[in-house]
């Protein structure tokens, strides 16, 4: 139901009432059937880039919180008023400049030496000195998902719908052990490792500074959550624990696979990685790792999360079942844009975008077709 396609259509009704439907479906469903309930950081809740908890204010059961930035250090926060202040000097210099200077000055946005990442910066692809605020207060939480873990010997069922940005803010790391660091040296262990980069016959392609740290701020993420995962082994918890890992959308950084679509090799809007995300799931027990081939989406998870827990589930805002047959009956819609701003995309419909249709093996280029290039619906 909340795909952009389906979004869409139902054009007299504001994103931010559909986006909080969407929001609210998991953890009602679970509040309403007996779960003790905990909602952390869900996405642009009210469509504030902040979310607003409010949207769950009619069920007092569920909890909720905001944990990024709860385990910062409190001189990190003092760090970025600082540094906004200084911003904000050199904005009033440059725009009390003279009109045909401005452009010069602003330089693409780099006019107060903030740099793409912020308090980072990076010297080609081994070396860095500063962190960036962002990706700490993300990353700080999942370094504590075992403290904010607490078990119990009852019976009480709990469901846990958490919303974590590390791998959107990424950050040059320390190697091998992909941790964070004032002064960031990787030139001795590149030199080894690099060459190291073919798996499977398949090239991992780190030629940039920015490829190379969405490779490491996920490499991070993924031991952390490892660390966590572990935690739970410890205490007992993981075989009755059931967890699904899952991702808004893909990357273009990557393998060098052609994965253009449409040819249109100079916009990174048509790399179909971006369509790409990662969805894992680790079921009750203690299964073998397996990698599966089957057709998937993001939008089966509520399915995949309600199975055998939930019988017939239905969308409490719409009263809709809830199920994934619709998946096979056609080729899926696929929409695209960079517009993310929820204070400029926050209509009845999604602004103009480009769609695809998809179908079958999405890795294969042939089985993409643009439909349309600017349109709200294909």
């Amino acid at each position: 139901e909340y795909t952009p396609f389906e979004m869409n259509k139902r054009d007299k009704e504001l994103l931010e009432k559909k986006h909080n439907e969407a929001l609210k479906v998991m953890p009602v469903l679970f509040d309403e059937n007996g779960y003790e309930v905990t909602v952390m950081n869900p996405t642009y809740a009210n469509y504030q880039w902040i979310p607003d908890l409010s949207v769950y204010d009619a069920y007092p059961r569920i909890r909720k919180f905001l944990v990024d930035s709860q385990f910062l250090d409190p001189s990190v926060p003092q760090k970025t008023i600082d540094r906004n202040k200084r911003n904000f000097f050199c904005y009033a210099l440059m725009k009390g400049s003279p009109l045909w200077v401005q452009p010069i000055l602003y330089d693409k946005g780099q006019y107060y030496h903030a740099r793409e990442w912020s308090e980072q910066e990076q010297y080609g692809c081994h070396r860095s000195k500063g962190t960036r605020s962002l990706f700490m207060k993300c990353f700080s939480v999942l370094q504590n998902l075992p403290q904010m873990m607490v078990v119990d010997s009852g019976e009480k069922n709990t469901f846990v719908m958490m919303s974590n940005d590390t791998p959107h803010e990424p950050m040059m790391l320390q190697m091998p052990d992909y941790v964070p660091a004032q002064e960031v040296d990787n030139r001795s262990y590149d030199a080894v490792h690099d060459p190291e980069r073919v798996i499977d016959g398949r090239l991992l392609n780190l030629e940039t500074p920015l490829w190379r740290i969405h490779y490491q701020t996920n490499m991070a993420t993924f031991i952390q959550l490892g660390n966590w995962l572990d935690e739970l082994r410890k205490q007992g918890v993981y075989e009755n624990t059931r967890i699904i890992l899952v991702a808004d959308h893909g990357r273009t950084p990557g393998y060098d696979e052609k994965m253009w679509i449409a040819g249109r090799q100079d916009q990174e809007l048509y790399y179909a990685g971006l369509f790409y995300p990662l969805l894992m799931v680790k079921d009750f027990g203690d299964g073998p790792f397996a990698t599966s081939e089957e057709f998937m989406t993001n939008g089966d998870v509520p399915t995949l999360t309600m199975k055998d827990l939930i019988q017939n589930p239905v969308n409490p805002s719409t009263g809709k079942k809830i199920e994934i047959s619709a998946k096979y009956a056609k080729e899926l819609y696929v929409f695209a844009s960079m517009e993310a701003d929820v204070l400029k995309n926050n209509g009845t419909q999604f602004l103009p975008g480009i769609w695809f249709s998809v179908h079958d093996d999405m890795r294969k280029m042939e089985n993409w077709k643009v439909l349309k290039e600017k349109d709200v619906l294909p």
